[in-house]
């Protein structure tokens, strides 16, 4: 008799765990501009997508122009994180990764080539302004790598610098009125989350073998199911990933706290969700994870709060 796990024997086969889960991404809801007609016109619709495609044309050409070991290594790290993107709105919905009262949504082609946003996780709360945070998540271990993502957000959030925008959303939570909205989104805090080669390939591992055998869904393989999503649930990167935030937010709200007030006030409001959240993870998670992105993510916002530190006391004398 055939075996169906044969492919799952075998670790860490990532080419095959990309197809997997890359083949899943087809089956979720991703906004579409051509579907906003009803919130857009049909011409700013046509000039957006215009504009989408000379920049992927663009970004075609600059990939052309690598040698082919460049060429590898670029589309490795675009399938690795386009992989983790998946991975995470996946089990933020289906694993509570961030809270049972989050919800996270790939974003369209337009928003994630343009406005360089991946993925939005908004947080169902009886706030006055929506929750939400603008989620770029990296694989790279970099230092250099995180450190220009994490500047290059503060830079979007000091003062007179416009915060981060979404323009075709579509939330996956119920307002009052029992609407979801969509259209544009705005004033998101920008955060990256990531881990490292080893911590990624594991979850791959796991998250494909999942995907694989709902694909079957047979009577056979729902034991196993219900194991992975069970482990998954209580993977503890998800902390990892919740602490990185926290730390960008963290050093938001010191860095702005002179200038820019509305910045600092939603930090201070996401931190509240993010505590929240961490403390109710503390007694679930089973294990410790050990990542060099969150490592590093830890130092850049150490060096950026020691900056604003030198540059408050310059200013003072």
């Amino acid at each position: 008799m055939e075996n169906r796990f044969e492919r799952f024997e075998a670790k860490y086969d990532n080419q095959r765990n990309y197809e997997i889960i890359l083949d899943y991404k087809e089956s979720l809801d991703i906004p579409d501009p051509k579907n906003f007609m009803d919130t857009y016109s049909p011409k700013v619709i046509g000039e957006d997508l215009n504009r989408l495609r000379l920049i992927k044309r663009s970004i075609r050409e600059d990939r052309l122009s690598l040698g082919e070991v460049e060429r590898g290594i670029f589309d490795e790290n675009k399938k690795r994180a386009n992989c983790l993107e998946i991975l995470l709105v996946d089990q933020v919905y289906d694993g509570d990764w961030f809270g049972s009262e989050a919800m996270a949504i790939l974003l369209s082609e337009y928003d994630d080539i343009l406005g360089g946003v991946d993925m939005v996780v908004e947080f169902d709360k009886e706030e006055p302004e929506r929750m939400a945070l603008a989620v770029d998540a990296s694989t790279s271990s970099n230092f250099e790598v995180i450190e220009e993502k994490i500047r290059k957000n503060l830079e979007k959030l000091k003062k007179n610098k416009a915060l981060q925008e979404v323009k075709y959303f579509e939330s996956q939570i119920r307002d009052d009125k029992g609407n979801y909205y969509k259209g544009e989104l705005k004033d998101l805090i920008p955060v990256v989350v990531g881990a490292d080669k080893e911590n990624v390939d594991n979850l791959f591992e796991s998250f494909s073998e999942l995907k694989y055998l709902e694909k079957e869904n047979n009577e056979r393989s729902k034991e196993r199911r219900g194991e992975i999503r069970r482990e998954l649930a209580k993977n503890p990167i998800q902390e990892t990933f919740l602490q990185e935030i926290k730390l960008q937010l963290e050093t938001y709200k010191e860095v702005l706290q002179n200038e820019n007030i509305k910045v600092v006030n939603y930090c201070d409001s996401l931190l509240k969700i993010i505590d929240e959240i961490i403390e109710e993870k503390e007694v679930l998670l089973i294990g410790e994870k050990s990542d060099q992105v969150f490592n590093n993510i830890r130092e850049v916002c150490d060096i950026i709060k020691e900056e604003g530190d030198k540059e408050l006391k310059k200013n003072i004398a």
